[in-house]
């Protein structure tokens, strides 16, 4: 009887923490899906909130080398290697006067690239 009264115990003691509730899945995760990067999608709305703001520099007539509001004028910088360099080598894009990619960004922006930046 003694035994049996351990072996409850024992069990009791694996499978009570197994029955917590799951947790909440955390809203702002980094998930996409790598296959569903495009320029019109996930990209242009990281360029619309850090590179392209009507106080930033990316836009048509701003202080940054290029308007990255258009597919075609971020594309000239892919090609010329000057989005690697500074935006994922360097990392100094965006500047100080914008704010920073977080890491999440950073990664889209990265993983887009390495696909071959689609439109």
């Amino acid at each position: 009887m003694k035994q049996l009264l351990i072996l409850t115990a024992v069990m009791a003691a694996l499978i009570i923490p197994s029955c917590t509730k799951d947790k909440a899945t955390n809203p702002n995760a980094c998930t996409y899906l790598v296959d569903s990067l495009r320029y019109n999608g996930y990209i242009k709305q990281i360029i619309e909130t850090k590179c392209a703001t009507s106080n930033a520099c990316h836009v048509t007539g701003g202080d940054g080398n290029g308007d990255y509001t258009t597919y075609s004028g971020i594309l000239e910088k892919i090609n010329s290697g000057a989005f690697k360099a500074r935006v994922l080598n360097l990392k100094d894009m965006p500047t100080a006067g914008s704010p920073a990619l977080d890491p999440c960004e950073f990664q889209k922006m990265k993983d887009w690239y390495e696909k071959g930046a689609p439109e």
